[in-house]
């Protein structure tokens, strides 16, 4: 900003860009011109300052979105400050104070990046704990996949976008209602992450699970009350695995899945007859290793509506 040159640009333009002098031409009023000019810049000093202290207007940028990450955050990540709704309108209402007319993406997404660009040095964070994600975790990664699928956004970009998280939450909601957009949300943000370390003694290979026979969808009454993991097909098709602390109650949850339209229907509508589940009761593997192996099986199994895993 501070590298402009206004003249060039009124003349090429044919406008005055910046304040406009009433001082006459002529030699005789230069003087008059110089003092002008003076005040000007002594006006706009603390501004020139600012950006030369921070390092031009990308760096002034950031700073402000860090100042109303700084606001708002109540000691919480910037992954937190996003996802949360709570979180989320004053820090956009501080980024608008501070002097940034940007869109709600860019602003979210520039702090979504910080501690990734290295602008959070030593930041420390709380962290954010939420229980029995795995009740409605699946309702999230279907969520985000659907959407992925239709506009090719990942979670990280869903999450900054007000209209896309807004239809993500809508269909989270819809397939495991009765929790708020913030669990939908950190849910999909986290899944990732879960089950990335396993301790070698808790370490499961794909190759040693004994599964199940195949359950037909609308008969899960059957399937134990267990910690372990669980599979749905669609024939040869794997559309989704997942950990549970409870098999029994999420088969029995996911009923909804053949109602809520997750894809167009001339693309992909699911047939019950066709659906069926496997599972493996796991009751004594800690939920860590549960979601090791589910990071495994999502890289050997390949299902479609499953986050890809870090490889």
């Amino acid at each position: 900003m501070a590298n402009i040159n206004y003249f060039a640009l009124s003349a090429a333009l044919g406008v005055t860009i910046g304040p406009r002098s009433r001082v006459l031409a002529g030699p005789q009023h230069y003087q008059q011109a110089t003092l002008e000019m003076a005040a000007l810049m002594e006006k706009r000093r603390p501004h020139f300052e600012s950006l030369q202290e921070i390092g031009g207007s990308d760096r002034q940028y950031i700073a402000k979105v860090k100042k109303a990450f700084d606001a708002v955050r109540e000691e919480f990540s910037p992954d937190r400050v996003v996802a949360d709704p709570r979180l989320n309108r004053p820090f956009l209402s501080h980024c608008e104070a501070f002097g940034l007319d940007d869109d709600p993406f860019s602003l979210n997404w520039t702090l979504l990046n910080l501690r990734k660009n290295g602008e959070l040095q030593g930041l420390k964070s709380r962290k954010s704990l939420v229980p029995g994600q795995w009740r409605y975790a699946y309702a999230s990664e279907l969520a985000a996949r659907s959407i992925f699928y239709r506009f090719g956004a990942t979670v990280d970009r869903i999450i900054c976008h007000p209209s896309l998280v807004k239809e993500f939450d809508q269909l989270a909601r819809s397939l495991a209602p009765g929790y708020s957009a913030f669990e939908y949300r950190w849910a999909a943000l986290n899944i990732r992450k879960k089950g990335a370390s396993v301790p070698s003694q808790w370490h499961l290979s794909p190759g040693k699970v004994h599964w199940s026979e195949p359950l037909a969808f609308d008969a899960s009454n059957t399937v134990p009350e267990q910690k372990g993991i669980y599979v749905l097909n669609e024939e040869a098709t794997a559309l989704y695995v997942a950990n549970t602390e409870d098999l029994h109650s999420s088969v029995q949850s996911q009923h909804s899945l053949v109602e809520v339209p997750l894809l167009e229907p001339d693309l992909w509508h699911p047939d019950p007859k066709k659906l069926f589940w496997r599972y493996v009761s796991l009751p004594e593997f800690p939920s860590v290793a549960r979601y090791g192996l589910v990071n495994q099986l999502v890289g050997s199994l390949n299902p479609i509506f499953n986050i890809p895993r870090a490889a």
